[in-house]
């Protein structure tokens, strides 16, 4: 896991970078628009178990996005520190779950 401190203002843009960087799969061609905008706020958090916010995408938008990213507390987050370009393809952008989080200035990685 990779631990890293954002707002969550941040994370929202962490999300629409890699929704823009994703790619449409198998069945989410049907749905997929090269055109579509994407949004920091169209992004909400769940609330998790602990009752600490996460965020979690799949499919948005046709684009196989795959992108978990969880709260723990005081700006502090986690999510996966590894990631497969076959699975999550913002990877062919970014290649690497620390370069996506890059992607977004302000946020620092531990």
């Amino acid at each position: 896991m990779i631990r890293f401190k954002a707002t969550e203002e941040q994370i929202q843009n962490i999300a629409v970078n890699a929704v823009k960087a994703s790619q449409p799969m198998g069945a989410g061609f049907m749905v997929f628009n090269p055109r579509d905008e994407f949004l920091p706020e169209q992004f909400k958090f769940q609330e998790g178990l602990d009752g600490k916010p996460e965020l979690h995408l799949d499919y948005v938008g046709g684009r196989m996005v795959k992108l978990n990213i969880w709260g723990k507390g005081d700006d502090v987050w986690e999510t996966r520190d590894q990631a497969d370009p076959e699975y999550q393809s913002w990877c062919r952008q970014y290649r690497t779950p620390q370069e996506l989080l890059a992607s977004v200035p302000g946020v620092e990685v531990s």
